[in-house]
């Protein structure tokens, strides 16, 4: 098939090592192979597939490095990665300008968020950015967002430091997640909160017709009084259930035992009521 320019295979029950023989395929422009039972490593031969603008391998058992060979593949619009097993740093992609999304979250990939990634934030057509759910260390570094990003997640992984003063929203829906880290600081200016002060789960209003939706809340020495409100509420709202099942359970052992009291007293009675003539007789007719 060496004019295949579309190959699905995903949510299959497909075993074992991405063949070689895909990296054959040179027209391939998307490779969607998530949610199967593959594992092993990607191959550097991925770079051969240099029209591919979609790559999707996610929810697999993929192990080892992301190939830094992936830079190659100059049309990559569409890089999914994500719920894996992929370790180490992650590569420098420098000349995959064209990114409109990037999704490496819930590996366990380490190290700095490389510069080039800030640029596509800043100068590219990136729309989405998700690395959350991994080991990353480090702080961030300024973003200016353009009209092109919606999303930045980075939550649960191991960021410290301040928020930069310039990670700011502009006149459309953006979405950033900080949570679940290690930074230590306040909110930033940028951030004018709609209620509490000191709160850092309220959203981020930047313009009144643009809401930009911030979430920082459950990072080191940063946790809101409403955070600590709702765990309040949570564990009375818990206890309240636990109460009504004991209840509930010991009415229900209640019923039975007067069911069982009412069903013992009725037979004591029927018992009570039998003319002892007839029982004698009937044990002589049975001999």
């Amino acid at each position: 098939l060496p004019n295949l320019k579309t190959l699905y295979l995903n949510s299959n029950k497909i075993i074992g090592n991405i063949p070689e023989s895909i990296f054959s395929l040179t027209e391939l422009e998307t490779l969607n192979l998530q949610n199967t039972l593959i594992s092993g490593t990607l191959s550097p031969s991925i770079n051969k597939l240099t029209k591919l603008t979609t790559l999707s391998i996610y929810s697999t058992y993929l192990e080892g490095e992301i190939p830094e060979t992936i830079n190659d593949l100059k049309n990559l619009q569409y890089l999914n990665l994500w719920n894996n097993q992929l370790e180490s740093t992650i590569p420098e992609l420098v000349d995959l300008t064209s990114l409109i999304e990037l999704n490496l979250s819930k590996n366990f990939l380490n190290g700095s968020i490389p510069d080039y990634i800030y640029d596509l934030c800043n100068n590219g057509v990136l729309k989405k950015l998700d690395l959350s759910n991994n080991a990353i260390k480090g702080e961030l570094k300024n973003i200016e967002t353009t009209n092109e990003l919606t999303s930045f997640f980075v939550q649960k992984n191991f960021l410290s430091g301040c928020i930069p003063e310039l990670f700011q929203c502009k006149q459309y829906d953006f979405y950033i997640d900080l949570s679940f880290n290690q930074f230590n600081c306040p909110v930033p200016s940028w951030c004018s909160l709609s209620a509490h002060e000191s709160s850092l789960c309220e959203p981020c209003i930047s313009d009144p017709n643009n809401v930009c939706t911030l979430k920082i809340c459950d990072n080191l020495d940063s946790i809101s009084e409403e955070s600590d409100d709702n765990d309040t509420e949570y564990i009375v709202m818990n206890s309240l259930l636990i109460i009504i099942i004991l209840s509930l359970s010991c009415f229900g052992l209640s019923i039975i035992f007067i069911l069982f009291y009412i069903y013992f007293v009725r037979n004591r009675n029927i018992q009570k009521s039998v003319d002892p003539n007839f029982i004698e007789l009937e044990i002589v007719n049975t001999e």
